[in-house]
């Protein structure tokens, strides 16, 4: 009965020690991938930067194709008072029983 004691311990110290190593692994394979994406959206811009400054959308390189897609301006209003008593007419989009900024038009 002590032998099979002693080998149920060392059977738990074994699953133990497994567990223990996987999350060292799990941990180190975390902070590898963390450093890699960091590089990978370093690059990214990088290469952005590179198309905006040559003014291209696409660029056409032996391991693939590179594409720049042109995402129109946001417009956020923050003091929607303010905007509301120097807006004009034009400016705005009645609907009954509300009213919201034409976002077309303050772009334009």
């Amino acid at each position: 009965m002590v032998e099979i004691k002693k080998l149920e311990e060392q059977i738990e110290k074994n699953f133990d020690t497994a567990a223990q190593e996987i999350e060292i692994i799990e941990t180190w394979a975390l902070k590898r991938n963390e450093k890699l994406t960091k590089r990978i959206e370093w690059i990214s811009r990088k290469l952005e930067l590179y198309l905006k400054n040559e003014n291209l959308k696409t660029l056409d390189l032996p391991n693939g194709i590179i594409r720049i897609r042109k995402q129109p301006d946001k417009r956020i209003n923050v003091d929607e008072e303010l905007f509301f008593r120097k807006a004009t007419d034009d400016l705005l989009n009645i609907i009954p029983e509300s009213v919201k900024p034409d976002l077309l038009k303050i772009k334009a």
